[in-house]
């Protein structure tokens, strides 16, 4: 590297030195015998000196118990977790989802009221009414075997075969 060749170069290069630092360099300066190296050593070492300054500082203030907490906090990170939970596919699985209405569609109304209508006013009648013929068919004819047969082998086997084909 070269050598710095005036005094203001050097002044530029550690602009960010403290006001006190900055006037220090400026009297151990000599602009003919220092070199660049020389300038950033020095300057990197003034910086050094203010970190430590800075930590210091913070150190007093107790801003290192907030950098702690900052660091050891995993409320972001757990609030991020359980987010992903609820936003999850498979989660979303075993949610009930809202049923549409599909039967108040115009193409679908008229089939879907001809099916109600079979199904109550045609099938349903004819269901019960075949439920109630066989059912009092069989308690008639229970009741006329009890009644007319006598009490014997025959009787009771035409009742158990009456009670177990029904």
């Amino acid at each position: 590297m070269g050598s710095f060749r005036n005094r203001n170069s050097v002044i530029e290069c550690s602009k960010n030195l403290s006001e006190k630092d900055t006037l220090g360099l400026e009297g151990e300066l000599n602009a003919d015998l220092l070199n660049a190296e020389q300038v950033s050593l020095l300057v990197s070492e003034n910086v050094e000196k203010q970190a430590n300054l800075e930590e210091k500082k913070r150190i007093e203030e107790g801003s290192y118990t907030s950098l702690l907490r900052e660091t050891l906090d995993v409320s972001t990170t757990l609030e991020d977790g359980v987010a992903a939970i609820v936003d999850d596919s498979f989660t979303k699985c075993f949610n009930k989802s809202s049923i549409q209405a599909w039967n108040f569609n115009a193409y679908l109304f008229p089939l879907w009221l001809f099916g109600l209508l079979l199904r109550y006013v045609v099938l349903f009648p004819i269901r019960l009414v075949t439920l109630l013929v066989s059912f009092s068919t069989f308690v008639l004819s229970y009741q006329l075997v009890e009644q007319l047969l006598p009490s014997g082998k025959y009787k009771a086997s035409l009742q158990k075969t009456m009670v177990v084909s029904t």
